[in-house]
């Protein structure tokens, strides 16, 4: 993994034949065996959406496990995916812990109307006195203006 964040941050215009080169690897039968070795490679599209392959990432949300698909919401972030992360709204209440964590990260890309009441309301909503951690990422996801 080391390797292939060295490499990959080292030529923009090689960025998308890095990202499809590690969504193939996702196919390799020892990877689809285990969470730890996708969430490894997912973990490189959260932190930058150069590898411009994010159709093909989002696309294997449905069928990943609930930690892969946590590390998909997480990568629709920096590629500014708001269009998909609007379309799973509804499955918010139907989350893993650690996915609704991620998708309220995820919300913050949302057009700002959408966010105020996805977050201010329907999640809040959802919500106890005791849900500090989602209470403090709703209170960054409202505050976050992405470009």
């Amino acid at each position: 993994m080391q390797y292939f964040a060295s490499v990959a941050f080292l030529s923009k215009e090689k960025q998308p034949i890095i990202g499809e080169q590690l969504l193939a690897i996702l196919d390799d039968r020892l990877v689809k065996s285990n969470d730890f070795f996708q969430i490894c490679i997912l973990n490189l599209f959260t932190v930058t959406n150069q590898f411009n392959n994010i159709a093909r990432l989002v696309s294997l949300y449905d069928s990943a496990s609930i930690n892969v698909q946590r590390e998909i919401l997480l990568a629709a972030i920096p590629a500014k995916c708001s269009s998909w992360v609007s379309e799973h709204k509804e499955k918010y209440l139907t989350m893993s812990p650690w996915c609704k964590r991620a998708f309220i990260l995820a919300s913050s890309i949302l057009p700002t109307d959408e966010k105020d009441v996805f977050l201010g309301k329907i999640v809040k909503l959802s919500l106890s006195n005791d849900d500090v951690l989602e209470q403090s990422l709703i209170k960054w996801a409202l505050k976050k203006k992405h470009k």
